[in-house]
């Protein structure tokens, strides 16, 4: 072991954090202690580290729900990009209407995750109106009638971000 800690001391910072988020990615949690027993520590002035740590995980709640949504509306432009163009190459074709419930089921999966937002905002106290300026989200209603909420998948966005902003 004192072979191993000695070639970790020979690493700079850098690479002793690039190797550590390797073993915390595999779970080698006894790899980390062993980087992290050859970090040098320091003693800082910082504010409350309950503070820092709950404000980390709302930066990380409103990257997570800033790249959903921007993934769902990609997903979506692209669907309506391929209705648009069949439809005009061929009127007897089936294919559009394959793609339109993709793209309505693709609405329920955005309103879902607009009301997970909202909920997640209300229980932690957080404006939901600054997470999604932040995160260059515009409130927005269905193009579609028949677009309803996910309500399945509305309520694995709540799960799934509760446990980042519980962590």
């Amino acid at each position: 072991m004192k072979a191993i800690n000695k070639i970790y001391e020979g690493l700079s910072s850098q690479e002793k954090a690039a190797l550590a988020f390797h073993y915390i990615i595999t779970g080698d949690s006894a790899e980390v202690d062993k980087i992290d027993a050859t970090v040098e520590h320091y003693h800082y002035r910082m504010p409350d580290g309950k503070y820092r740590r709950r404000l980390y995980c709302y930066m990380a709640f409103e990257s997570m729900v800033s790249i959903e949504y921007w993934r769902l509306q990609a997903r979506l432009n692209m669907l309506m990009a391929g209705v648009m163009a069949v439809e005009s190459e061929d009127d007897n074709n089936e294919l559009p209407d394959l793609i339109m419930k993709a793209v309505i089921k693709g609405e329920g999966r955005l309103l879902a995750l607009e009301d997970a937002l909202d909920t997640i905002c209300s229980e932690h106290g957080l404006d939901s109106g600054a997470v999604r300026l932040f995160a260059g989200i515009e409130p927005s209603a269905p193009t579609f009638p028949e677009s309803v909420m996910d309500t399945q998948q509305r309520d694995v966005y709540i799960k799934m971000w509760q446990d980042i902003l519980t962590a």
